[in-house]
Order: C-alpha cells, then sequence, then structure tokens
C-alpha cells in the first residue's frame, strides 16, 4: 500500500525531469546544477571578445616622434680622409667639450653653438682594452643619432675603428650636420644603448641607454 501511495510524486517527479530536460536541450544548459548555479568562469569566458593573435609593431626609441626623417638638419656619411684630416671639425672639440665616461644609464647635457654655412662633426666612441673585448663590446651595444627627437638614418652613419695612441682599440660612429638655421635652437643626441652589462677590460658599464647631448643655438 505504501509503494502505490507513492506513485502519483514518483510520476510528478518524472514529468517535472522530462520538463527540465527539454529546457535544458533548448537553453544550452549542460545540467540541473548549471540551471540553478551557473558557472561565472564558463560564463565570462563564453562572452568575452577574443583576442587577437597579431604581433606588436616593434617599438622605437624613446623620443622618437617618427620614423621619418624631416631633413631638421642636412646631414651625410663623412669620409675616412675627412676623419683623418679633422675637416669638418667635432663639434665637441668646437665646443671646448669634455664628455664624462659615464658608467651607469642616464643623460649628460651639454650647451654648444654652431655657425650657419658651416658644417660640424659629431662623433661617438667606445674603446676596450683589447680588439676580442672590443668586438665582443660592440655586438651589444645599439648607437642612434637623433635631432630634435628624429632618429637620423642609418645611411648618414659612418661606422669605424681606430687604434688609440695608448694602446686603446676603438670603435667609432659619426655624422656631419650642416644646414643650420639661425632662428632654430637643436638638440643633438647620440643614444648608446647597452644590451647587456660591459666591460671594456678595465671599468664596467651597467646595461641601459646612455644618452649624450648637445643644446645648439645658431650663431653667423
Amino acid at each position: 500500500m505504501k509503494r502505490l501511495a507513492e506513485t502519483p510524486v514518483i510520476v510528478l517527479l518524472g514529468i517535472i525531469a522530462s520538463c527540465i530536460s527539454v529546457f535544458a536541450f533548448f537553453t544550452d544548459i549542460n545540467s540541473i546544477y548549471d540551471f540553478f548555479t551557473p558557472n561565472e568562469t564558463v560564463l565570462s569566458a563564453k562572452y568575452q571578445t577574443p583576442v587577437s593573435n597579431v604581433a606588436l609593431a616593434p617599438q622605437l626609441p624613446t623620443g622618437t616622434m617618427s620614423p621619418d626623417w624631416s631633413g631638421v638638419l642636412e646631414a651625410r656619411k663623412p669620409t675616412l680622409n675627412e676623419i683623418r684630416a679633422e675637416v669638418p671639425v667635432s663639434i665637441w672639440i668646437e665646443n671646448n667639450i669634455e664628455v664624462r665616461d659615464m658608467r651607469a644609464p642616464g643623460t649628460d647635457q651639454y650647451p654648444g653653438t654652431a655657425a650657419v654655412g658651416r658644417e660640424y662633426l659629431l662623433p661617438v666612441y667606445w674603446c676596450a682594452s683589447s680588439a676580442d673585448q672590443l668586438q665582443q663590446n660592440m655586438d651589444n651595444i645599439e648607437t642612434i643619432f637623433m635631432v630634435n627627437g628624429e632618429v637620423v638614418p642609418e645611411k648618414y652613419i659612418f661606422n669605424y675603428n681606430y687604434d688609440a695612441n695608448d694602446e686603446w682599440k676603438c670603435s667609432y660612429h659619426a655624422v656631419v650636420f650642416s644646414g643650420w638655421d639661425r632662428s632654430q635652437q637643436y638638440t643633438l643626441q647620440a643614444r648608446r644603448i647597452l644590451k647587456v652589462d660591459l666591460s671594456d677590460g678595465q671599468s664596467s658599464y651597467q646595461a641601459g641607454t646612455y644618452v649624450f647631448g648637445l643644446v645648439i643655438s645658431v650663431k653667423e
């Protein structure tokens, strides 16, 4: 008698279960548990906007506004004969500037002048105690010249090695600038980016960006 009395309840439960199954089929719910307690992780993943897998464009050096050279100054590659003859003169020498040896990343900026109608050489160098040490260093150094925040094209940069009289081996990067406008002020920068900590065989230098700058006022 007891089992017969429970039969209507069982039938009723069966009908309810069938209704839930039909509802789940049309609403894409995987289980009764999901219906009453939806998984927030699944929901968020289902409705998030997919992330693009396109590679990001390479970043330009700090301070670079555009990869294009506007010709803010006239630039050209010097010849080895010009460098040996020291004509045109180095803008560092012209302004009696002794560049400090920086051992850690940072910026050194110096005031200077340039004359209308004249050319000046802007060189930077790195020296090491041996040719092998120099080559190892230069493999881990990037050199960038900039004028008023614009990167000077590589085609204007001359790279050469020079053995100093004190037996140091040196690598130079140099560019010639002209076309100074008397109404303008120019910020020249040579950036040396050390990709790793380096030693020149005597001193140690931390990885990072070293900026050697000149703020140039133009004179007649």
